[in-house]
């Protein structure tokens, strides 16, 4: 999942030369951030490890991606769907329409799949603030919490992997559902 200090470590143990990984090295810009970001690249040359990271591809694939997987996985399928959530100048996620699904039903099949997740997992967490039948659903895997973006695509639930706590409080200002799920 990510190219930390424990994966390329765990990578280099098992005499991994090739690793993929979701999430790279380069996340922030502080100063605190380039020197992990150096400590990384120095254990990984140390031991032999490359790294190949593909983060925005894997979320927005149409067929294969994790959003798309997503939308799979809760049973919105078969309703319409067009691109949405754009970071860096490219959807990552998909708007879900002209369906009716219970917010309570959609929260459980999140359980669900939180459930059967193997390794660390925060749970599902569930702002009720929109309807209790959502019509129009934005899928979006890992962190999005761009509401500008929602309210605009007039989505009155949004499922990601996580949000900020001023986009809950927004979230509960503007009724919309947030159903979140590290």
């Amino acid at each position: 999942m990510d190219a930390d200090q424990e994966s390329i470590r765990r990578a280099g143990k098992q005499r991994v030369d090739f690793l993929v990984v979701h999430h790279g090295i380069y996340w922030g810009s502080s100063a605190l951030d380039r020197k992990i970001r150096a400590r990384r690249i120095r254990e990984a040359k140390r031991l032999g490890v490359a790294i190949y990271s593909s983060h925005l591809p894997l979320d927005a694939h149409p067929e294969m991606g994790n959003s798309i997987g997503l939308v799979r996985a809760l049973g919105l399928g078969d309703a319409r769907r067009e691109p949405f959530g754009v970071a860096m100048g490219r959807a990552i996620g998909w708007k879900v329409e002209r369906g009716r699904w219970k917010r309570s039903q959609l929260v459980r099949r999140c359980e669900g799949l939180q459930s059967a997740k193997v390794g660390k997992s925060e749970g599902v967490k569930v702002i009720e603030a929109g309807p209790k039948i959502c019509r129009k659903i934005g899928v979006v895997t890992g962190g999005f919490g761009d509401l500008d973006q929602v309210k605009k695509a007039g989505l009155d639930t949004l499922v990601t992997g996580e949000a900020d706590y001023p986009t809950e409080v927004k979230a509960k200002e503007l009724g919309i559902n947030i159903v979140t799920g590290k």
